[in-house]
């Protein structure tokens, strides 16, 4: 028999026995990229986490790591509908939306909170929530009177927002680290310290050793894209550098893991947008799309995987 025939049998024969095993052995025969992820699925049978995004309308002061793409200076009607598509189409279960203090006696800014809520209400799903979360302008400590805060949401009509989160009726203010409670409480809130010590909700920075341990009965934990900060070499010269690599998205794919692992029930992205703490996903000049893309991939597995855990295998 001539070689090139000889070889052409060969071809066939293997082919045949490949596609022999997979008549014949059906799905057992072949590997799935999802099966063993589902398999080591961390979570009870249709148990998803929820997941939040830390959003800052107006940035930090600092130099920033990174500018936005599309740059939109301030916070237009086209950038809340622009950032709310690009929430939604993510995955996201809501966002934190952090404001600094002084922005509450800033009536502009206050119509700008109000606008970004009807337009929420009025285009996202069912479900999705705002978290209303107080934040510092600097590394400042800053007092928040609770009487006031609740005078200013009763004041603009903001009680009546459906997407708001609640308690027992009061909408809930989570106060970041570095920002205090003072005065009076308010019936219409309930102000959150997320750095006191045994808070139901934390907000500790990346060096922390205990901050995929879920805390409070919302099983809360904060993860990073990354974290820009002062690091100081072995030779005593303190610097600005990244603490926390991003690895072009793969930094907050990997905490987000460490976050299943734990079996955390909130997750909570730090952040959308901060590019001076350098912790930003959505789509920059520094590493383009790939953190939205892998924060995306990471939600939908996450809901494929628990849509999987509790459907019944099929006998």
């Amino acid at each position: 028999m001539p070689k090139y025939l000889l070889r052409k049998c060969l071809r066939l024969s293997f082919s045949g026995l490949v596609l022999a095993c997979l008549v014949v052995l059906g799905p057992g025969c072949r590997s799935t990229p999802g099966s063993s992820a589902a398999a080591a699925w961390s979570y009870p049978p249709g148990v998803c986490p929820r997941f939040y995004a830390q959003y800052l309308p107006y940035p930090r002061r600092g130099l920033p790591t990174a500018q936005p793409l599309p740059a939109t200076p301030g916070w237009t009607d086209p950038r809340m509908e622009r950032d709310l598509a690009r929430f939604t189409d993510a995955g996201l279960d809501g966002i934190l939306l952090a404001l600094q203090p002084d922005s509450l006696a800033d009536p502009f800014q206050t119509e700008r909170v109000q606008r970004f809520l009807t337009l929420a209400a009025a285009r996202a799903p069912s479900g999705w929530e705002v978290v209303l979360m107080l934040i510092p302008p600097a590394d400042d400590a800053v007092a928040v009177d609770r009487n006031a805060l609740g005078r200013w949401l009763t004041a603009h009509g903001l009680l009546e927002h459906p997407n708001l989160r609640r308690r027992s009726g009061r909408i809930v203010v989570l106060l970041a680290p570095g920002v205090h409670a003072a005065g009076a409480p308010h019936p219409a809130v309930v102000a959150v310290a997320c750095g006191a010590p045994g808070s139901e909700w934390r907000w500790p920075a990346p060096a922390d050793p205990e901050r995929f341990a879920p805390t409070g009965p919302d099983r809360q934990v904060v993860v990073y894209g990354g974290f820009w900060t002062d690091i100081t070499a072995p030779d005593g010269v303190t610097a600005p550098g990244w603490a926390l690599e991003r690895r072009q998205g793969r930094t907050l794919q990997d905490e987000i893991q460490r976050a299943f692992d734990a079996q955390a029930m909130t997750i909570c992205i730090a952040s959308w947008n901060d590019y001076v703490a350098g912790t930003f996903v959505e789509p920059n000049s520094l590493d383009g799309m790939n953190p939205l893309r892998r924060l995306t991939a990471a939600l939908r597995t996450a809901r494929r995987h628990a849509a999987a855990a509790a459907t019944p295998p099929t006998p």
